[in-house]
Order: structure tokens, then sequence, then C-alpha cells
């Protein structure tokens, strides 16, 4: 009976340690045919990180950098922490968390040129505009050595985004590292693109602690 249970425990441990090898992936959408009028590229700019695609169409929650006014920041970081104003108003505590996980970012990050980033399977639900493709933009893993970074990031395709977009690249990592702690079995990034839907569009701004609260619930408890 006690091997039976050891086995167990160490199929279960291996099992949420390839968890952390497998890593999560932020996917980029790459317009193919910038002159076709079909793509989603944005202020002349030919890639759009998938979760600013996805708050926008399907879930109709338009992100605040597509509004006409909108003046492009300067700093990727600084501007992530601001979006998270939304979250800090209603929870504190996790705001402190991942504007901590924000700061740390460029530290943990790892931009490579001239690699090709191979498919984490997480997406689950998605769908991209025709004349475009969706690439491996970063992978998120827990660091094997002092030398390995929390995040792997194709440099070529990260260029391709506006300020804004890799701001919302930068929040869908830190609010994976958030959940994967808090839900280890997760299998997709859908409920972390539902949450960065609200954190990307102001919608938290809008809403009461309760309303808040569902969303938050309803997250951590989505596998």
């Amino acid at each position: 009976m006690f091997k039976k249970l050891f086995i167990l425990v160490l199929l279960f441990s291996l099992d949420l340690a390839a968890i952390g090898r497998v890593g999560n992936g932020g996917n980029i959408i790459v317009c193919l045919k910038p002159e076709s009028g079909q793509c989603y590229g944005r202020r002349g700019y030919t890639g759009a990180f998938y979760d600013t695609y996805e708050a926008d169409i399907r879930y109709q929650m338009k992100p605040l950098s597509m509004a006409g006014n909108f003046v492009e920041p300067a700093s990727a970081v600084d501007y992530a922490i601001q979006l998270l104003d939304s979250v800090k108003k209603h929870d504190f505590e996790l705001a402190t968390e991942l504007i901590g996980f924000v700061e740390k970012f460029e530290s943990e990050a790892n931009y490579v040129s001239g690699i090709v980033l191979l498919p984490v399977p997480d997406t689950g639900i998605s769908f991209i505009p025709y004349s475009s493709e969706l690439k491996q933009l970063v992978i998120q893993t827990e660091p094997l050595t002092a030398k390995d970074k929390r995040y792997l990031i194709s440099a070529d395709l990260w260029q391709l985004m506006t300020t804004a977009d890799q701001a919302h690249a930068i929040l869908h990592e830190v609010l994976y590292r958030f959940v994967l702690h808090a839900t280890p079995d997760i299998k997709t990034s859908d409920n972390v693109r539902y949450f960065n839907a609200y954190v990307i569009s102001g919608e938290f701004n809008k809403m009461t602690k309760n309303e808040y609260n569902q969303v938050k619930y309803f997250v951590l408890s989505m596998k």
C-alpha cells in the first residue's frame, strides 16, 4: 500500500514539474499581407499580441490602446504597471504581487534574435484574421539554472508590436505566473487571457468589488 502511494505521489510531482518545463506561451498575430486590408495590424505595425485581438473580437472589450486619442507609451513596463491600477482598486494584494513581477520582467527576460520558438499548445479556443499567422512570441518556464531566464522571447517578433501590445504581453506572462501557482493543473491560458482582457480594456474600473471578485473566482477555478 505504501509503495503504491509513493508511486502516485511521485507521478503527481513529475506531472507538476513537467508543467514548469513545458511552460506557457504568449502568441503574436503576424500580418502576412499588410497591403491586403484583412490583417489586424495597428498604426503601421505588422504584429498584434493575441490577447489584444481576443479582448477586442472575442470578448468585445476594446483595449484602451485602440482608442483614437491614445498616445503610445514610452515604456511597456511602465504602461503595464499603469494598467494594473484597475486591479489595485479592488485587490491591492494581487496588484502588488503582479507589479512586483512586472518590475522584474526585463531582468528575467532573454530576448533572442534569429530564432523560431516552437509552439506551446496551451492557447485553447483560438482564431486569427485572414492573411495572418499565429506565432510563438514568448515561452515562460521556471529557470533550470542560475544562467537561465524565466522568459524566452523572440526579439524579432517583439519589435513587430506597439509598446502597448508589449505591455499586454508582459501582463499575460505575469498573470500566468500567478495563476499557475494558484491553480497548477490549468491546461490552457484561456483564463489568463480572459482576465487580461478586463485589465487592458480598463473594464475593471467600471465594476464593483463584488463583480471583480466574481471574475477573479471564475478565472482561478478554470482548468
